[in-house]
């Protein structure tokens, strides 16, 4: 018998009127590749992504961030593996070797805007 686990990724914009969501069955042990939508209809401003999830009867919690003109400065969230997770430059987080401890639900978020500017004394 195999194990499955289900993983919801849940969109909801703030600027719109919409909420999607989306169940994904993954077998254990396998990897998954979750979509953010919002990464789809953003400008081509620089944004800041971040992925959450959000298990039964836990707070939510913050996985990643990263700026989108810069992959490869991910910031992972406190007791997060960054050998469990990785994003992409479309958004996608890669989730890999599957647990029945993963069931969630996924949520990404964008913000728009400039990068701040360092000072200089």
């Amino acid at each position: 018998m195999m194990d499955f686990l289900r993983v919801c990724v849940l969109l909801l914009s703030l600027s719109g009127c919409c909420i999607a969501t989306l169940a994904v069955q993954v077998r254990v042990g396998d990897d998954v590749t979750l979509q953010c939508p919002l990464m789809v209809s953003s400008s081509t401003s620089p944004s800041t992504l971040s992925w959450y999830r959000k298990a039964a009867g836990l707070s939510p919690q913050l996985l990643l961030s990263f700026r989108t003109t810069d992959t490869s400065n991910v910031t992972f969230g406190s007791r997060v593996c960054p050998e469990k997770l990785s994003v992409s430059s479309d958004g996608s987080l890669l989730l890999r070797d599957s647990k029945q401890s993963d069931s969630a639900i996924y949520y990404c978020g964008v913000s728009h805007g400039q990068e701040q500017k360092k000072k200089l004394a």
